[in-house]
């Protein structure tokens, strides 16, 4: 039976999910597991950059990631990217996070394929005390996990990718 169901309404409830609130004004630990469309985890790639976009309702954006060569805002532990939120100046109501993957690629001017996997959890920002130390959030991210399945670099010091389509 659904929470919150009353018996003479089993079946035709929709179950109520339970939000993670946080304080809109105070910093937070973000854990975001990352995982392919079929579930598997998978860890952020350490040979390109990736970024995740911390954004609340009124379009105020936090970013943690990885420029290619150092970790901003965050570290990995095992596979999770721990990111933390420093004075992001959030007001509240809902908070988006999504995972921005730039993928090197001489076909684009920048030189990179940047491709954005927009994910929400159920995160609010509100003025009440935050309900966890560490606010954990499992992304799939089915367009993106599965399209690098190789990397190497060649004898002339480039970087190959192979994707699979």
């Amino acid at each position: 039976m659904a929470a919150n169901c009353p018996l003479e309404h089993v079946g035709q409830c929709t179950p109520i999910k339970t939000m993670t609130r946080i304080n809109y004004q105070s910093d937070f630990t973000l854990r975001v597991s990352l995982k392919s469309g079929a579930g598997t985890q998978f860890a952020p790639p350490v040979d390109h950059p990736w970024w995740l976009h911390i954004t609340d309702s009124a379009g105020t954006c936090w970013r943690c990631g990885f420029d290619g060569v150092k970790y901003e805002d965050c570290r990995i532990d095992d596979m999770d990217v721990i990111c933390y939120v420093n004075n992001p100046g959030f007001v509240p109501g809902m908070l988006s996070v999504t995972y921005m993957d730039a993928i090197p690629d001489s076909n684009f001017a920048d030189g990179y394929d940047n491709v954005v996997q927009p994910a929400s959890d159920d995160l609010v920002l509100w003025e009440g005390a935050t309900t966890m130390d560490t606010v954990e959030v499992s992304l799939i991210l089915s367009v993106i996990a599965p399209r690098v399945i190789n990397a190497a670099v060649d004898h002339n010091g480039d970087l190959n990718l192979t994707f699979n389509t």
